[in-house]
This record gives structure tokens, C-alpha cells and sequence, in this order.
């Protein structure tokens, strides 16, 4: 309760159990908080070459986000405007958008390392790995 309420200091060192135990309808939206804090972008790391099934989950992935994206953006656009009546769907539009963009950091991530091998894939700051 004490940490909850904030008179004492939440432990470094159960951050990732905390996160652990939230439901994972919520734990998404998290990790993309944790990650902004220190100017990153949460997208999951790439599936390993061999990994012919995290290859082909990671491009459903991308499908799946890419269909809730659409539909949380449907009553948004049925109008045809965006605008402040809209308000009520921007929340989860952008959370949707969020999860694609991070859907597709990760398959891009894939792809490069196809393309080039492991040694020559290169960091989103265009540093390599």
C-alpha cells in the first residue's frame, strides 16, 4: 500500500515482475510507457533465423495489428473527419497505432537480417548490432 500510494519508493528490482502480473490486454501499453521514458521505441526483438515459427508469428503479428488498427480507426474516419467528435476513439486508435508501428519495427528488424545476415543488421540509430 505504501508503495502504491507513493511514500516509498517503487524497487528497481521488481519493475519486471510488476509487469509480469499485469494482464496482458494492458501490459503492451506498459512496456511502450517504460520504454518512451528513455526515448525508446518498444518493439520485440526479431525472431532467430532458424526460428521458422517466431518468423511467421511475428509477420501475424503484423497482420493482427494491422486489423485492429483499421478497426479502431473505422468510426474515427466514418464521417469522413477527424475532428473533436472523434475524441472518444482517439485513444485507442493511437494505442492500435502504437502496437502496429512496434509490429513493424520488428518484422523490419527481420527482414534486415535476412537481407544481410546477423553481423549486418543495424540499430534503429543506424549503429550496428
Amino acid at each position: 500500500n505504501r508503495i502504491l500510494n507513493g511514500v516509498v519508493k517503487f524497487p528497481d528490482d521488481l519493475e519486471e515482475s510488476w509487469v509480469a502480473a499485469i494482464p496482458s490486454t494492458h501490459r503492451a501499453s506498459l512496456i511502450r510507457e517504460l520504454a518512451a521514458r528513455y526515448g525508446l521505441l518498444a518493439a520485440r526483438a526479431p525472431a532467430a533465423v532458424n526460428d521458422v515459427t517466431g518468423q511467421m508469428q511475428q509477420f501475424a503479428a503484423l497482420s493482427c495489428e494491422f486489423g485492429q488498427t483499421i478497426e479502431s480507426l473505422a468510426p474515427i474516419f466514418a464521417d469522413g473527419k477527424c475532428d473533436a467528435q472523434d475524441r472518444i476513439h482517439l485513444t485507442r486508435a493511437l494505442s492500435e497505432l502504437d502496437d502496429l508501428i512496434a509490429a513493424s519495427v520488428t518484422l523490419r528488424q527481420q527482414l534486415l537480417i535476412a537481407r544481410d545476415g546477423d553481423a549486418a543488421v543495424t540499430s534503429l540509430h543506424g549503429r550496428r548490432a
